[in-house]
């Protein structure tokens, strides 16, 4: 997720614009054809949607952004049609074996920008939604930008300390470790570093436990059973990665890579889309050939990830 050196407003606009048609493409066509209507009247088991959020602003040609009023609207049409649990549910179902509700959503958003504190948290507040936060902890409060944003004309502001005492009304915070590094990138003994010390600082700052972790990038080969271990000894009751889908009952109960959903600057169509199911098949981006070919087009377009 993000941008390489020299990308440009145009670039990102002009990526945005394929991938808004690929879903379209993807979600029309299911949602029409009525092979949507099919899959949801034949799977009827509980299961939970998780959707991931970055930046909140409405700076024209910004990476991983949905403006301010596109979020409202999203916002509004989950209170009419969804039901968004909180991460205290969540944690319920995890360690008491609760239940999912029917048509269950949670709220995530990643690396912990200062628009999430502008912007979505006066309208969460507004909702009266709760969500997750996962900063990482070597970018709150600091001027320095994240690797995937090296590149960009705008600047994107971390959230600070301040900000995130101040949402706790709203966010659960979980880390997402120190420096925002893949973890399967590192030695072992820095990756451990990582997840203690990002929660510890956590813990220490805000003065409330940190139980879930994130993986940074979170996508296939970038998180490991061995990781894992060291997420659930470092203290961890569940973690999060990048992977495309639904969270089955018995998945969400072991809390364990449990699967998101990039949100994109949808419109209520396909915003609807990607919550039924509609989208589900851009899944395949997380398979070695999707990943190739994502990483592929992102060359092409000069938008490539560091």
């Amino acid at each position: 997720m993000g941008a390489s050196r020299h990308v440009t407003p145009s670039h990102v606009i002009r990526k945005q614009r394929i991938k808004n048609a690929v879903y379209g493409l993807l979600g029309g066509a299911s949602y029409c054809s009525g092979l949507t209507w099919i899959r949801n009247s034949m799977g009827t088991a509980p299961s939970l949607r998780i959707l991931i959020y970055y930046k909140i602003n409405a700076v024209p040609g910004n990476t991983l952004s949905t403006t301010p009023r596109l979020f409202a609207c999203q916002m509004r049409f989950l209170k009419e049609h969804y039901t968004v649990i909180t991460p205290a549910q969540l944690l319920n179902i995890m360690t008491n074996g609760g239940t999912l509700p029917s048509k269950a959503v949670l709220l995530t958003f990643d690396d912990g920008y200062q628009d999430v504190y502008e912007n979505a948290y006066p309208i969460l507040k507004e909702m009266g939604f709760k969500a997750f936060i996962f900063p990482a902890t070597d970018y709150i409060g600091s001027t320095k930008a994240f690797p995937h944003d090296e590149g960009l004309p705008m600047r994107n502001q971390a959230l600070n300390w301040t900000h995130l005492r101040t949402m706790q009304d709203v966010f659960t915070v979980g880390s997402h470790t120190k420096s925002h590094r893949v973890l399967t990138t590192l030695p072992l003994h820095v990756a451990q570093e990582e997840l203690f010390n990002s929660k510890a600082v956590l813990e220490d700052q805000l003065g409330s436990a940190v139980q879930f972790f994130c993986y940074p990038k979170g996508g296939a080969g970038q998180f490991s059973q061995s990781l894992e271990d060291m997420v659930r000894a470092a203290g961890y009751i569940g973690s999060f990665v990048t992977l495309t889908g639904p969270n089955a009952l018995k998945h969400v109960r072991s809390g364990k890579w449990l699967r998101r959903y990039h949100v994109e600057p949808f419109g209520k169509f396909m915003f609807a889309r990607l919550l039924d199911g509609s989208c589900d098949a851009i899944g395949l981006k997380d398979t070695h050939w999707g990943g190739s070919a994502k990483r592929s087009f992102n060359r092409l377009l000069g938008t490539a990830t560091r």
